[in-house]
């Protein structure tokens, strides 16, 4: 027997329902509602019900967290509308999906898009019927698409089967990687098991600190002045320079302040290497469910002959293992993080909408017309130049 997943009437407009099919509800009569919150008000008064959803997740994850978002909502999300789909059961939320408006192309993205970290969503372990009710939280407006990036490849799996199920149209294509490390035996065992020059560049530059007399601050056991030392890090760094790490806007400022206050200082954790007064480096580092996520990882341009920004990394490394963490994940890769990696991952994109709406394919059309026209005018990494 089919049930139905029936929405709250005022979002008509979308596909009024999911239908559950075989393996899902068989009882009948069980009701979704569905919800829209729009501003950072209306999902802070909704705290506790995300958190006992987060814990009858196991916890959810760290960047579906209540304290996560709300942090984004009010720093980097400030004066952005939001999108953030709820699903109820008799009253009781039992699915979130966290989104917003970009404000450009029309499109909506899941919350904290490009601030490291996963989109990723909350759904009640007991529900019959998980596609079912993906599907009921997938309400993509007329004239506008959803982008869920970067996605694990089982939850871009999820989605596009929701997606479809919800009668969406939906893209998926991976677009970048992730690197990771197992924290499996101890730090010297893992150290033996880089390359000899990877090894090498960081027991040198250990030397060459400690003749410096070089001095560590970390949030769990020095509290603010590890935070305030990591901002002063991240502010002298060249992401600090060109105006992209997290100490040199006053949003990306609050946004580590107000983690810190409500996550506190082992789950938000914030570690800094000083010479003298001066941070020379500082590493920022969210720690959720046994696992450590690197969220940044900064060094002072003045020490950088001292491979401070490779030593920063391995002590995020070595801070894992020291805390018992299952794993580090650096969410992101590059060129450094792969030299000191045991894991790599494909993350995915998502892009949904409603079949015949063209929003989609005009963004694409813009898109293609202006790497035509960099392409025409000599446009290269950033620069113009002169087409010989």
């Amino acid at each position: 027997m089919l049930s139905a997943l029936a929405c709250n009437m005022k979002y008509s407009s979308h596909p009024a329902a999911v239908a559950a099919g075989r393996g899902g509800n068989r009882r009948g009569g069980r009701m979704y509602a569905y919800e829209r919150i729009t501003d950072p008000a209306g999902f802070a008064a909704i705290e506790d019900e995300w958190r006992a959803l987060a814990e009858a997740c196991g916890g959810g994850g760290v960047f579906a967290s209540h304290a996560f978002l709300l942090s984004w909502a009010e720093t980097f999300g400030q004066g952005r509308r939001l999108a953030v789909s709820l699903l109820r059961h008799k009253g009781a939320l039992v699915g979130a999906l966290p989104m917003f408006h970009t404000g450009q192309a029309r499109a909506v993205a899941a919350m904290g898009e490009g601030r490291a970290g996963m989109a990723q969503w909350l759904l009640h372990p007991d529900l019959p019927d998980a596609d079912a009710a993906l599907a009921a939280l997938l309400r993509p407006d007329w004239l506008s698409f959803w982008r869920l990036e970067p996605l694990e490849t089982p939850d871009a799996e999820a989605l596009e089967r929701a997606a479809r199920r919800a009668g969406l149209a939906v893209r998926r294509k991976a677009t970048m990687r992730a690197c990771s490390v197992t924290t499996e035996g101890d730090f010297d065992s893992y150290l033996g098991g880089l390359k000899s020059k990877t090894r090498q560049v960081f027991r040198r530059s250990e030397r060459k600190l400690a003749e410096m007399e070089v001095r560590d601050l970390r949030s769990d056991r020095d509290g603010r002045a590890a935070l305030d030392a990591y901002l002063a890090a991240s502010r002298a760094s060249w992401k600090g320079l060109t105006g992209t790490g997290y100490g040199a806007a006053p949003e990306g400022v609050a946004f580590v302040e107000k983690l810190f206050e409500r996550l506190g200082p082992e789950a938000c954790y914030l570690a800094a290497r000083q010479v003298g007064e001066v941070a020379i480096s500082g590493r920022f580092v969210l720690v959720h469910d046994n696992m450590h996520y690197g969220m940044a990882n900064d060094f002072n341009e003045e020490y950088a002959d001292l491979a401070v920004g490779r030593n920063s990394i391995m002590q995020s490394v070595r801070d894992a293992f020291e805390g018992g963490a299952a794993g580090f994940d650096f969410t992101r890769c590059n060129g450094l993080v792969r030299e000191v990696s045991t894991d790599e991952r494909p993350l995915e994109r998502v892009l949904i909408h409603r079949r015949g709406d063209p929003t989609l394919a005009a963004f694409f059309a813009a898109r293609g017309l202006r790497r035509l026209r960099r392409k025409a005018s000599g446009w290269q990494k950033g620069r113009r130049g002169v087409v010989s």
